[in-house]
Parts: C-alpha cells; structure tokens; sequence
C-alpha cells in the first residue's frame, strides 16, 4: 500500500480533467527539485516539480511535507517519499509524435 491513497493520484493536467492551461491559474505552494548525482560529487538539476493545492496528488506530498515540525523531520518525510517514489520514463519517438498527431 502506497503513501497517498489512489484518490489522491494525479493523472496529469490541473487536476479538473483539463490538461490545458488556463486562466485559472495557482502559484505553487512549494517544489520537488530533482537532482541527478555528477561523478566529481556534485549534482545537476534534472526538473523542478511544482506543488499546487488544486492538483490532489500535489496537495498531498504538500500536506505530508509542511506537516514537517523540523529539518529532521522534513528529512525523515522527504526520506520516506523517496522510498516510496516510482519513477518511470517514456522516450518520444517518431511514432510516439505521429500517434499523438493523429
């Protein structure tokens, strides 16, 4: 059993089955930042994940990390995502683009 329920799962989009952009839009309350490890020890910024309250799977990672009491704390929690976290990749392909045109 995951973290979040399935209810709170983002299927993409704003979270109201629209997956334009619109006049409605959120600041975001906070970001993911991901980083790719570099081999002299360092890291580089792959994407930054905006966290909104209108977005339901984005309001619950918020909700879990701003329940955080401390720096500890908020480590344990983004620890505990990270545990959790399912990554997946879609390349684009010719194909892929031709499919999505129609």
């Amino acid at each position: 059993m995951g973290m979040f329920s399935e209810e709170t799962g983002n299927k993409g989009g704003n979270g109201n089955g629209n997956n334009s952009r619109n006049q409605d839009f959120e600041k975001a309350k906070g970001f993911a930042n991901l980083y790719l490890p570099t081999p002299n020890g360092g890291r580089v910024k792959l994407g930054s994940i905006p966290l909104r309250e209108s977005v339901k799977g984005e309001k619950a990672a918020l909700d879990f990390l701003m329940a955080a009491e401390n720096e500890n704390d908020l480590n344990e929690r983004i620890a505990k995502i990270l545990k959790n976290l399912q990554f997946e990749f879609t390349p684009v392909t010719d194909k892929a683009v031709e499919l999505a045109l129609g």
